[in-house]
């Protein structure tokens, strides 16, 4: 058996990391809470469908009638369950307040019957959870098994006399009796807009509670590296109104005491929240007390869109907005009017990335059957400087709001994640807590603060954390799209999306997932030969042109059209970043 591959441990100040997800299924088909179609740019909610639960268990309900009907009585949160909770015996306490677990195709055995007890198991399968915070987990493990201990009471007949922990809903449940919602917070590093995707009660003024959720501040599995600019003890004054798209909302005068350069990000991180699709709000209004929320330096600005605030926009069109590719070994770039440029001096070139700002190149290069790592000017004037060679380096990626590029080297079986400055020392990224394998693709959000990683063929995403000395740290790497393998090619795909070309029950497909996992889609391969895709990349547009390359050529597609080859050769297509 051929010894396993492992991460190194960098030569950094390590942070201490969560242990790794287990329990990843090595086979068997993608669970997902939802999918959504190939054309869609946006994920659009789909409509809710009200049942009428059965007020209680009827009269003559046997062991299996029960417990399914405390399954489906769960998806009725009101009275604390109090449908769900006529299922029980008297005396039988149930916590419904555990995390809550999203199930589909529950099996109910035939029941084992002893006298006045009585024996159900249940298996099913595992899509998901939700936290107490309203974030959406992936399962550790797609299959589960519950038993169900009843007792037969002289007067009510069958109840269960014991229930477990925690709330099970299905899919259809939790679109039933949650918003999906995105909150935006600054980046602890930057100014850019991190977006988190939550589950929050189903209200009535949907507005009011993804705002009054918006000032309970970072949460989950992202808070440690983003930050809010509200100040604490902020209060939503009355439900925001809206009218002819346009929001206003009222907060409480502590909000008055976030510092002058901090509002901006302010106003964003609300603009942002509120102008979300499933809202339909275009700008928003901000006041305090009833009087407009004023910014220095912008006038009196009453309607606040997310144009008027671009600097935050983490996916704000970068200074060189070109196609970048590789043909016969060199860097070139490919503009909109169709005029291919030659860029830098570097030749033997297998891919590259050309950082936001357009005045770096990094560029992975063969050298004597290994492979360097040469980071150029693309002003001139200097050298290229080589930072490393080792037997394999993923192709690069650039932070958002930095110049500092990342790439996974490889070499006599130990993998290393480095980020690379165009002048300095190398650093190492702390990266022990990623499962081990090869790890073949890694891509920076546009963000900066997840990391995509294929591994081994199969993708996760981890956190992007620094520790008190700047050291760069990989934290709670998760698992998205279990049953996709053998994955050729990464990217994100927005903000809060990925794509992914892989394999998905023997076919080479082309994949969307959100970044928690929640959602999953196919993306058209309508037009792509039957090659592999070996590079995939998409604009900062929305929605985004994408571009993947396969066969020697690249394709493009955008929204609503078919792939179609651009003219020339060429491979390892990618935007800047």
């Amino acid at each position: 058996m051929a010894r396993p591959r492992r991460v190194a441990l960098a030569a950094v100040a390590l942070l201490a990391l969560g242990a790794a997800c287990g329990g990843v299924p090595s086979s068997g088909p993608v669970h997902v809470v939802r999918r959504v179609p190939a054309e869609g740019p946006d994920i659009v909610e789909p409509a809710v469908v009200q049942r009428r639960l059965r007020p209680g268990p009827p009269d003559d309900a046997g062991p299996g009638d029960i417990v399914s009907g405390f399954l489906v009585a769960q998806a009725a949160p009101d009275g604390d369950h109090a449908i769900a909770r006529k299922y029980l015996a008297p005396d039988v306490a149930w916590n419904a307040a555990s995390p809550l677990t999203i199930y589909s195709a529950p099996r109910i055995g035939r029941p084992v019957v002893s006298g006045d007890t009585a024996t159900v198991s249940v298996a099913f399968q595992r899509e998901g959870a939700l936290t107490s915070e309203g974030e959406f987990l992936p399962p550790s493990r797609t299959s589960g098994t519950l038993a169900f201990r009843l007792r037969r009471l002289p007067s009510v007949g069958w109840r269960l006399a014991s229930a477990p922990p925690g709330v099970m809903v299905t899919p259809d449940d939790l679109t039933r009796s949650y918003q999906r919602a995105t909150l935006y917070f600054p980046s602890a590093r930057s100014r850019l807009l991190v977006p988190q995707h939550v589950f929050l009660p189903e209200a009535d003024q949907p507005a009011a509670a993804v705002v009054r959720a918006l000032l309970q501040g970072p949460r989950g599995w992202s808070a440690p590296v983003v930050r809010s600019a509200i100040p604490d003890g902020t209060e939503l004054l009355e439900p925001p109104t809206v009218v002819e798209g346009v929001v206003t909302v009222n907060f409480s005068r502590e909000i008055r005491r976030a510092p002058q350069e901090t509002l901006g990000a302010l106003i964003a991180q609300v603009v942002w929240t509120l102008t979300e699709p499933s809202l339909a709000v275009e700008a928003v209004r901000l006041q305090v007390e009833g009087e407009v929320l004023v910014v220095p330096g912008r006038g009196a600005v009453r309607e606040h869109r997310r144009t008027d605030w671009p600097e935050y926009d983490a996916l704000a069109r970068p200074a060189d907005d070109r196609l970048f590719f590789v043909r016969d070994g060199a860097p070139y770039a490919l503009d909109a009017a169709g005029q291919v440029t030659r860029l830098g001096s570097l030749t033997g070139v297998e891919s590259f990335a050309v950082d936001r700002a357009g005045a770096h190149l990094a560029a992975v290069v063969a050298d004597r059957g290994r492979r360097a790592l040469v980071v150029e000017s693309l002003a001139g004037g200097t050298a290229p400087r080589r930072v490393l060679v080792a037997d394999a380096v993923t192709p690069p990626t650039w932070e958002a709001a930095s110049d500092v590029v990342w790439v996974a080297a490889t070499s006599g079986g130990t993998v290393q994640v480095v980020a690379v400055p165009p002048t300095g020392p190398t650093a190492g990224v702390a990266a022990s807590s990623l499962p081990l394998g090869d790890v073949t693709s890694l891509r920076l959000s546009p963000d900066g603060v997840r990391v995509a990683a294929v591994v081994s063929g199969r993708l996760w995403v981890a956190r992007v954390e620094r520790t008190g000395t700047g050291a760069r740290v990989l934290a709670e790497p998760r698992p998205l799209g279990p049953g996709v393998s053998g994955i050729t090619a990464l990217a994100f795909d927005g903000v809060g999306q990925v794509v992914v070309a892989g394999v998905l029950d023997r076919v080479r497909t082309l994949a969307r997932f959100d970044v928690d996992g929640y959602s999953a889609g196919p993306l058209r391969v309508q037009g792509l030969p039957s090659a592999p895709v070996t590079a995939l990349t998409s604009s900062a547009a929305t929605p985004p042109e994408r571009v993947a390359s396969a066969g020697g050529r690249m394709w493009r597609r955008s929204f609503g059209t078919d792939w179609a080859p651009i003219a020339g050769t060429g491979t390892a297509a990618t935007y800047a970043g």
